[in-house]
């Protein structure tokens, strides 16, 4: 006989809304004697649903104080922290951005067209900032990362040809070359070129 499948649990590090179902007032009488009952319990069940991202903007007010006496002063309150001098997007969309981007291997273009379903209309080309913007701020974890691959024991690299879009080029698209170093199988750092020759690759990089 086959044995029934029991349906996973969900994991109780899911946030939980309690959702009350109860008799009416004159449905809670006893169809027997006519008295009121009593609550015994509750018969529980779970329904998972997901709850659509949303797009929040954070207004920073920023207190300002002057002097009512000399009138000369004015202070105003530092405001937030941003990855982006001046920029818009906060840390939480720039980390949507990049792990859409990489993690999900999702295309900008497609990111684009679901931003504008939300109601938030962004261009490519400043996503491209964006995630450029994170890399430079991610530069000093990679430096070390490259440290240590230099300094592994067993050192190996393998390069993958790719298609890179080029305005300059007559046919708009030129082939580059990412190449993958792996330490000790443990450090992985992806470098790219402009080529495929060993020039501007691994004796390079090497």
């Amino acid at each position: 006989e086959r044995k029934k499948r029991r349906r996973k649990r969900i994991a109780p590090t899911i946030p939980r809304d309690v959702v009350r179902h109860e008799l009416k007032s004159e449905e809670r009488a006893c169809t027997g004697c006519g008295e009121p009952m009593s609550h015994i319990g509750d018969d529980v069940s779970e329904i998972l649903e997901l709850v659509p991202a949303q797009f929040r903007v954070q207004e920073h007010h920023r207190a300002k104080y002057a002097c009512p006496t000399c009138k000369e002063t004015v202070k105003t309150a530092p405001g937030p922290v941003k990855l982006i001098e001046k920029g818009l997007p906060g840390p939480g969309l720039l980390a949507h951005v990049v792990q859409s981007k990489y993690e999900d291997a999702l295309p900008l273009q497609r990111l684009r067209k679901i931003y504008e379903r939300a109601g938030v209309d962004v261009s490519v080309s400043t996503m491209c900032d964006w995630v450029a913007a994170v890399a430079e701020q991610l530069r000093p974890l990679v430096d070390r990362f490259w440290d240590r691959t230099l300094a592994s024991h067993v050192l190996q690299m393998d390069g993958t040809g790719l298609k890179v879009l080029d305005r300059d080029d007559p046919e708009h698209i030129r082939k580059g070359t990412m190449w993958c170093h792996v330490g000790d199988r443990r450090y992985v750092v992806f470098k790219y070129s402009p080529t495929g020759k060993g020039d501007d690759g691994p004796w390079t990089n090497l």
